[in-house]
């Protein structure tokens, strides 16, 4: 698919952020020794979610840069694949695509080592093709990686801008990859600049811990005062999900969900978060029918006021589930599942 093609476009979801290939190894003979062989996966976690989003219908367009590379080419054919729109990447010649090479506990769970000093992705730059692609997306999306460096910092910034200003709705994400930060007191600063102009955020517990270290999930309902958020998502690996809310006269909502159980060994769970966000995204802007790109926030807000604890936990079940089946398979987008899988897995 290609904006360009329609001048009119509307898009469900602009995701904006970084493009990177994960390395992902297999597992060597000893377990003590360094993997022989490791597999390229296309990633990148607004890529994975906006490829987990256009899995499930919705219509996705990225924001984002490559290196003039095999690699990085190698992204945005994936990304097209999967019917995301990729008008918006760029090719930066003088930088490398930036890789992450991922080490896999015994788990699922991973750690990440990035090369990227800096890398392509931090060139994403404000165009009047893009001014045009926002003004036409109900929702923005994005996570802090993107905020490491500039342009893609100050090109970020506006695009939240242009969305907030516009009517639109803006989804967060912190994904905390402490190397990539000179220090965390910038993480957190620049982190609270992006929550100062969104509406929902994603984040799990081990970003938590770096943003509040001492309260911890008790921090939470101080957001709602600190911050224009309307909805908090808070993942926990294998301890479930939970979502709190705060409706216009100041009321909290809190339910939370166990993990769900794909039936299948758990053996990598890089891009889990990003499938989850991506499909509570779907689900949600199939709530609000009728809800164009100036009024997405308003249409937010009125459903924020009048959902119960259990259609929030029916949201939770079913991104769980889409982020279980992303965990038995290895890499970001190449293990994202759809609804015809999930209605298999997950019958009832």
């Amino acid at each position: 698919m290609n904006l360009m093609e329609s001048s009119d476009a509307v898009f469900d979801i602009v995701a904006l952020g970084e493009l990177l290939i994960d390395f992902t190894p297999l597992p060597a003979k000893n377990g003590m020794a360094l993997p022989r062989t490791f597999v390229a996966h296309a990633g990148g976690a607004p890529a994975n979610l906006a490829c987990q989003a256009a899995r499930l219908g919705r219509r996705c367009a990225y924001v984002g840069a490559i290196g003039d590379d095999a690699l990085g080419h190698r992204i945005v054919a994936t990304l097209a694949a999967h019917d995301v729109d990729v008008s918006l990447v760029a090719v930066i010649p003088d930088l490398p695509t930036t890789l992450a090479f991922v080490d896999l506990r015994a788990d699922g769970e991973r750690d990440f080592s990035f090369v990227r000093n800096p890398g392509a992705d931090t060139r994403i730059v404000m165009r009047p093709e893009l001014e045009t692609v926002l003004a036409g997306a109900r929702c923005l999306h994005h996570g802090a990686l993107s905020l490491t460096h500039e342009p893609a910092r100050s090109t970020t910034a506006a695009a939240v801008r242009q969305l907030r200003r516009q009517g639109g709705l803006v989804s967060y994400d912190p994904n905390v990859r402490l190397p990539l930060w000179p220090d965390v007191g910038q993480l957190r600063q620049h982190s609270a600049g992006a929550l100062a102009g969104c509406d929902m955020v994603k984040l799990s517990d081990d970003d938590l811990a770096v943003l509040e270290p001492t309260a911890g999930r008790e921090a939470l309902p101080g957001w709602f005062e600190r911050y224009p958020l309307r909805l908090i998502l808070l993942t926990a690996g294998r301890a479930g999900s939970e979502a709190i809310w705060r409706r216009t006269d100041g009321r909290l909502g809190q339910v939370s969900v166990p993990a769900s159980d794909p039936g299948r060994p758990s053996i990598d769970s890089t891009g889990a978060g990003d499938s989850f966000t991506g499909a509570f995204l779907s689900a949600l802007l199939e709530r609000l029918p009728g809800v164009g790109p100036r009024d997405s926030r308003a249409g937010f807000a009125s459903w924020i006021d009048r959902v119960d604890p259990e259609e929030m936990r029916q949201l939770l079940r079913y991104a769980s589930q889409m982020a279980a089946l992303s965990t038995t398979r290895s890499g970001g987008i190449s293990s994202l599942g759809d609804e015809a899988e999930r209605r298999l897995v997950f019958p009832a």
